[in-house]
């Protein structure tokens, strides 16, 4: 099961970037930015990295944590903004409590979820249980952002 969405920026419906329909890195960088950061790879702040570099010294700092709850809290308490896929706060979004942004920075890849099981030989019990329980999960969520 693969599933492609694009990264985007998750910010509160008051926030003054959501009606901007053209949403790029640099716009959001005059604001707070928080940013999930996956160990030890995986992390999207590496896909974005290029696109901060030329304004390095003009930024406000980039908060980065270890938990996607704790960036979709920051966002709803209305300080920052998020550079993320909607994964992981699809429930604040599908409810209005958040909006998400696709960018729409040249370059930018798509970010793939992938639950990868082996092709050949026996599938334990468990395993494929958890596989197709996650599967039918992530098949039926509403993702902005979905290509």
């Amino acid at each position: 099961m693969r599933r492609e969405v694009r990264i985007g920026v998750v910010m509160r419906p008051d926030h003054p970037l959501a009606s901007d329909p053209g949403m790029t890195i640099a716009a959001c960088l005059p604001y707070p930015v928080a940013v999930a950061v996956a160990k030890p790879e995986g992390s999207i702040r590496k896909v974005i990295e290029p696109f901060l570099q030329p304004s390095a010294l003009l930024r406000p700092p980039v908060v980065e944590v270890d938990a996607i709850p704790i960036v979709v809290d920051l966002v709803q308490i209305g300080h920052h903004v998020s550079v993320m896929t909607p994964i992981g706060a699809q429930n604040e979004i599908q409810s209005g409590n958040l909006v998400f942004r696709p960018l729409k920075d040249p370059s930018l890849p798509t970010n793939r979820f992938a639950l990868v099981v082996r092709a050949a030989g026996h599938q334990y019990f468990a395993p494929t249980v958890f596989y197709e329980n996650a599967k039918q999960h992530f098949e039926a969520i509403n993702l902005p952002g979905a290509v």
